[in-house]
């Protein structure tokens, strides 16, 4: 669970709340702001652990507003970890405007960050997905890439998938 501290009175609140459960204060115009902090402060923070964190979170709040910084910090990063995250919150946020930036990390990103956006691509699904996925089965340099995108395959990337539908 993703706790969020109201800026009024700072009670610890739900981030699915849309007002805070102490003081009756609108949380909304408060979590729009920690949103745009997140993406403009956060995802690009010197100190190395914290843009991977900001990804996750951005992914657990699920404003499809990180969808593009997101995936621009896929694309634009050599770290593992923020790849990795990054990965992880696009296919939390269910937007299929992720699958290029996904299907790049999964052609190009760190070992840990192909094996995600292989699990978020099957997740989108679609015909450019499930080709991605195809792809990475029968050439990706790891072992463990092309057994874990084959599983999706079968697992999940059925006709309805393929199509594009959730």
């Amino acid at each position: 669970m993703l706790t969020f501290f109201c800026p009024g009175c700072r009670a610890e609140s739900r981030v699915e709340h849309s007002v805070c459960p102490r003081c009756g204060l609108s949380l909304e115009e408060a979590r729009r702001d920690y949103v745009d902090r997140l993406i403009t402060l956060s995802l690009e923070h010197p100190v190395a652990s914290i843009p991977p964190m900001a990804a996750g979170i951005l992914g657990r709040i699920g404003d499809p507003r990180a969808v593009p910084p997101l995936c621009r910090a896929i694309l634009r990063t050599s770290d593992g970890a923020l790849q990795q995250a990054a990965a992880e919150a696009l296919g939390r946020l269910g937007d299929a405007a992720a699958v290029p930036a996904l299907v790049q990390c999964l052609k190009n990103g760190k070992l840990i960050a192909r094996l995600q956006a292989a699990r978020s691509l099957a997740l989108l699904g679609g015909l450019e997905a499930c080709a991605a996925l195809e792809a990475a089965a029968r050439q990706d340099p790891s072992q463990k890439v092309r057994r874990t995108a084959e599983t999706l395959l079968e697992e999940l990337c059925t006709p309805s998938k393929r199509e594009g539908g959730r």
